[in-house]
């Protein structure tokens, strides 16, 4: 059975995770993000070129903060009913964000016409391997399913 050490536990890592979510909305905002060196593929410019990434960074850091509202409440939408708790869903929704940006920008760095560094998405790697086993902790003792 979890501790009250486990779920403050749980609660300052899904807070570090939406704060690692709202550091790049951010940046990106800010126009620090933005993608400067060509790339040989007109479509990887025209998705860099919007705003998309830092207002799905935005939203997923929304989305984790708010999931602290009630992390132990099990979404119902209609006739679907998750198993997951919100939290582990919001931690499932950053992972799969982080992921996805990280591997647009390993694709935009592989395919410039000058190198780039690769270190931003390999810290993106790690906060989204984070987030996973995030929503694994939460995921932990909440099953509402009998065994």
């Amino acid at each position: 059975m979890p501790t009250a050490a486990h779920h403050r536990g749980r609660v300052l890592a899904t807070l570090g995770a939406a704060g690692a979510h709202l550091y790049l909305a951010v940046i990106a905002f800010a126009g620090l993000l933005n993608y400067t060196v060509p790339t040989k593929y007109e479509v990887l410019q025209q998705i860099a070129a919007q705003d998309a990434w830092a207002w799905i960074m935005l939203v997923c850091a929304l989305l984790l903060v708010g999931s602290l509202a009630a992390p132990k409440h099990h979404v119902q939408i209609g006739a679907w009913h998750s198993a997951l708790p919100l939290a582990a869903l919001a931690c499932n929704i950053g992972f799969a964000m982080l992921t996805t940006w990280a591997l647009f920008n390993m694709l935009w760095g592989m395919s410039t016409a000058r190198p780039v560094s690769l270190a931003g998405p390999g810290m993106a790697f790690i906060v989204a391997l984070g987030e996973q086993l995030l929503a694994n902790a939460w995921t932990r003792g909440s099953h509402t399913k009998v065994r």
